[in-house]
């Protein structure tokens, strides 16, 4: 029986939800693992470095910087006492950049708004992704 969430506790709600067993699969990109590589010849490490100092050093207590292209990290940078490993909120920004990345997909004729089962089966290392973008949903 499904209950309604101003009727439940939070315990109740997750009991409603069934976890499954993803079965290992090969991880495709070095990203996925939080692996950055900063040997990008087309890219201007001076003024990526610049642009995230300038970032770190305004008033707004950004807290973390990930840069990714062409599907690598080319940049990384977290404020003292953040970490790689730490889980940040999002808030609606985050909804916005996965929104920006769908309408991407979508133009480029990599992803219908029809589609059905996005997510493949993936081992416990790509869960990390998986986790984050499942947060970023939500916030």
């Amino acid at each position: 029986m499904t209950k309604l969430v101003i009727d439940s506790s939070p315990a109740d709600l997750r009991s409603q939800v069934k976890l499954i067993r993803l079965a290992p699969q090969k991880i495709e990109g070095q990203w996925l693992l939080g692996q950055t590589n900063q040997e990008t010849p087309e890219i201007n490490q001076k003024q990526l470095k610049v642009a995230l100092d300038r970032v770190f050093h305004s008033q707004q207590h950004t807290r973390a910087v990930v840069i990714v292209y062409q599907g690598q990290i080319v940049a990384e940078r977290y404020a003292p006492g953040f970490s790689a490993q730490m889980p940040l909120p999002g808030w609606s920004m985050t909804k916005s950049v996965i929104n920006a990345l769908v309408g991407i997909l979508v133009k480029e004729g990599k992803l219908s708004l029809s589609d059905k089962n996005l997510m493949p089966v993936c081992s416990l290392a790509q869960m990390r992704m998986l986790n984050l973008l499942g947060k970023m949903l939500l916030s």
